[in-house]
């Protein structure tokens, strides 16, 4: 009988630190807002954990997030804050914005100038 107690508190404990364990993971999911204060279409986003050089693109279900739009993404956080943002345009240029801090900000603004139209001082020349 007390073998039986003994692995029935023994059960508990298991599922109450999977439970636990389940629950801390949940919370490492975080939504954020992006926002493309751009002028250009926004096609991929990528983040990676600033401690590590892995590029993971977020699902964005297909959709392009346009010049002067939002939208909400998932970002697992792993316990990481400070993460980088890659963005590409429709043009697969890309532009990286370093050392956000996820635990504490929920909205990115995106603003990149387009330097395209402007000459340099060799087409001066």
């Amino acid at each position: 009988m007390q073998k039986f107690k003994l692995v029935k508190v023994a059960c508990l404990m298991v599922l109450s630190l999977s439970l636990v364990s389940f629950l801390l993971t949940e919370s490492l999911n975080t939504e954020v807002k992006i926002i493309n204060n751009s002028d250009f279409d926004i096609v991929e986003i990528l983040v990676s954990a600033e401690s590590v050089e892995q590029w993971i693109p977020l699902d964005l279900n297909d959709q392009i997030l346009k010049a002067n739009d939002s939208m909400y993404v998932n970002i697992e956080l792993n316990e990481e804050c400070f993460w980088d943002i890659m963005v590409k345009d429709k043009d697969f240029n890309e532009y990286v914005i370093n050392s956000i801090d996820l635990c504490n900000e929920k909205s990115v603004s995106i603003f990149i100038e387009d330097n395209s139209d402007e000459e340099t001082d060799e087409d001066e020349n």
